[in-house]
């Protein structure tokens, strides 16, 4: 197992090499990704190359047995707002998906929030990045309650304007409204 090294930014580019290193030199590695195992010693085929944000969407499949299934869709979309142009990135898994919001490619925190019968709102927790910025936190658990799903939401935009942030969810919205098959 590889564990990255603590720090507050892990881009998208180191993720994959490592990813990839260790697929190539181990004979048979696991490695859970939001709930998915993928093994190394099958044939995994990339149809999407990431970290770039611009293709519209990619499906990432695994070989099995001989047969072919559909493990992650990728969804992508980009808006200019107030002035800054937006990323959104969201792949989707059984159960659940992960939402990536930033304007550079960089992972510089992370939550998870998932519904619970004991409770109306949904739990939700930090998983990377600064305690104190509690935007990942509040869209994660705002996305399980509307989604019923288990929800990751990384947003690294800077928070210097708190109209940004309200805007951004609202574009989030309608895309769950056009798009519900991505999420």
């Amino acid at each position: 197992m590889y564990n990255f090294p603590t720090q507050q930014c892990v881009s998208w580019t180191t993720v994959c090499a490592v990813v990839h290193q260790l697929l190539c030199t181990q004979r048979a590695l696991t490695i859970d990704c939001f709930g998915l195992p993928f093994v190394g010693n099958q044939e995994v085929v990339y149809n999407f190359t990431w970290p770039r944000l611009l293709s519209a969407e990619a499906k990432m499949s695994t070989t099995q047995n001989g047969a072919e299934f559909e493990a992650i869709s990728v969804h992508n979309f980009t808006e200019k707002i107030l002035e800054q142009v937006v990323h959104f990135h969201v792949m989707k898994f059984s159960g659940g998906f992960f939402l990536w919001v930033g304007s550079a490619p960089v992972l510089s925190n992370l939550a998870v929030s998932m519904s619970s019968r004991y409770d109306s709102m949904p739990l939700s927790t930090l998983v990377l990045g600064d305690p104190s910025n509690t935007a990942p936190n509040s869209l994660a658990q705002r996305l399980a309650k509307k989604t019923n799903k288990q929800v990751f939401a990384s947003y690294s935009l800077p928070m210097t304007d708190s109209n940004l942030s309200l805007l951004v969810e609202n574009r989030i919205k309608k895309e769950l409204e056009l798009h519900p098959e991505h999420f």
